[in-house]
């Protein structure tokens, strides 16, 4: 019995490792276990209608080339339903960033209780856990294959190729602040030149040949709008920045762990090389503003944490024989677990779950060749999502046809007739759906017999 008492005691940065890590699926699993499709974040229905629409479309010329839809479509193909590609692959792609994060910590430090700290610190990230629950479906794979990069340019590994491949067609994006690191490296490690010359050449070559068109909408984008999110206008400003967390946000809900984060840097930045020009490359992105730059916010987070989780086990190596800081130490990681509890129990879903089953039965009452118009962009996603109607939504997707000032007079306006005039832009039938935020606007459809109620959230227009 002692002896395997010794044994355990000698594993317990392990079995600490299996709880943290329990911890973790469990952050991770319950806003869908208690809200289902609607305990996620703005992209849901995105995905979903993503997800759909390619795998039923497969083989049509006109769809543009989304290596997103080669993930999405492998996984239909073997029988996997729409909402478990949506939902049970994202969790379990979510579940492998955590234990590849842990690996990546435990293989370039070689300490048990550095990578302990790492999964603490990232299973307790607020950071994360907004990231996950935002719904970056492409974004979380791409931070996935990222870390996997680390890997194989740990051991000099040519399977490089192959992630950085899956990067630049998943998410190009995600390849920015990468590509821009190993760059960095070739020049300076002679001994890595000629592998990451051969590996980056091959890559890119094979990312151009495969996606040529999402990295040309990229640069498209870049020109036509502008490289630097505070020169665009006001309308487009806010999904230009990528829509993650903003920074004040970050730092209050990160405090705990920035300022190790920088000191770790300062201390070891030396010895941990690749990581320190990615932290410092993301912090330069992400103050730049430059396009969707929130989102090079998630790859600051996740190696502010690599670098504050080897300054705190130093730190707490030499002053392991301070009572008092053992018991700060402990009060720390308390606190984390604590933060991250709260966090996850108050979050709020962005719609409910009836509103999500409502707008499922939309397609049973809505002809099929009806227009399906959403008052508000906040319901978009999940209307285009959940249904299988042409949506008419404000600033959102192809059939808008409204400038914001016309939106506003739709929305506003007392003139009845202007408002009708709106609608006859177009050539079909439409139905109004109102969500519960939306309830404001039914005194302007009861206004008039034109709006005809068909049931609770639905009504439709007669012309």
């Amino acid at each position: 019995m002692k002896k395997e008492l010794n044994t355990i005691y000698k594993q317990w940065p392990h079995v600490a490792a299996v709880f943290v890590f329990i911890f973790y699926i469990i952050n991770r699993v319950w806003m869908y276990a208690h809200h289902g499709a609607a305990g996620f974040g703005y992209d849901t229905g995105i995905y979903r209608h993503i997800i759909r629409g390619y795998f039923e479309r497969l083989g049509d010329a006109s769809l543009p080339s989304f290596g997103f839809s080669s993930f999405s479509n492998a996984l239909q193909f073997f029988g996997t339903h729409t909402d478990d590609v949506l939902f049970l692959w994202y969790i379990l792609f979510g579940i492998a960033l955590c234990i590849t994060f842990y690996v990546v910590v435990k293989l370039y430090t070689k300490n048990n209780i550095i990578a302990l700290i790492a999964l603490i610190l990232f299973a307790t990230s607020i950071a994360q856990f907004e990231f996950f629950w935002w719904f970056y479906y492409r974004n979380l794979i791409g931070l996935f294959f990222v870390l996997l990069s680390f890997v194989f340019l740990y051991y000099r590994s040519y399977l490089l190729v192959l992630s950085l491949f899956i990067i630049g067609t998943i998410h190009p994006l995600s390849l920015i602040p990468l590509g821009i690191t190993l760059s960095i490296v070739c020049v300076y490690d002679k001994e890595k030149r000629r592998y990451l010359f051969v590996s980056g050449g091959v890559s890119l070559l094979s990312i151009f040949a495969f996606n040529f068109q999402e990295i040309v909408s990229y640069i498209s984008l870049a020109m036509q709008k502008t490289l630097y999110v505070s020169d665009a206008s006001k309308q487009s400003g806010a999904e230009l920045t990528g829509q993650f967390i903003s920074l004040d946000f970050y730092i209050r809900s990160s405090f705990l762990y920035i300022f190790f984060a920088f000191a770790g840097l300062v201390l070891y930045g030396k010895k941990y090389r690749e990581w320190s020009i990615f932290l410092i490359i993301n912090t330069i992105l992400f103050a730049l503003g430059i396009l969707f730059y929130r989102r090079f916010l998630i790859f600051f987070d996740v190696s502010a944490l690599f670098f504050a989780s080897i300054f705190l086990y130093y730190f707490l190596q030499d002053a392991k024989q301070s009572r008092l800081l053992r018991v700060v130490a402990t009060l720390f990681f308390a606190l984390m677990f604590f933060q991250s509890m709260w966090h996850m129990t108050h979050k709020q879903p962005l719609v409910w779950p009836h509103e999500i089953l409502y707008i499922e039965s939309v397609d049973s009452m809505v002809p099929t060749d009806a227009y399906l118009l959403t008052i508000n962009s906040h319901y978009a996603p999940w209307v285009q999502g959940f249904t299988y109607k042409d949506i008419i939504a404000p600033g959102m997707f192809e059939h808008d046809r409204w400038s914001f000032e016309e939106w506003q007079e739709f929305w506003h306006g007392e003139d009845m007739e202007m408002r009708f005039g709106l609608l006859q832009y177009y050539d079909k039938d439409i139905f109004i759906f109102l969500g519960d935020r939306d309830m404001w606007f039914l005194d302007t459809l009861r206004e008039d017999t034109r709006f005809i109620r068909i049931k609770d959230y639905l009504w439709k227009v007669s012309l």
